[in-house]
């Protein structure tokens, strides 16, 4: 049963997003994006999203609604 099991590596994806009145575009495709690399079970996903602070969103990254709501 062992020849089956491949070993990897778990990759980890950190999403650095700029959510200033101009990249209101890339917020919801990050947001997005996010929710789909958090639903594969091999990838972790760290959301970050930063205009004058930064804020760390990793908890909501599997809901793509709710990261658009805290933006």
């Amino acid at each position: 049963f062992f020849n089956r099991v491949r070993r990897h590596l778990p990759w980890e994806v950190i999403l650095c997003v700029d959510q200033s009145g101009s990249m209101t575009d890339s917020v919801i495709h990050s947001a997005v994006m996010a929710g789909i690399l958090a639903a594969l079970p091999a990838v972790k996903v760290k959301l970050v999203v930063f205009d004058t602070s930064i804020v760390d969103l990793t908890e909501y990254a599997s809901d793509p609604v709710e990261v658009l709501m805290s933006v």
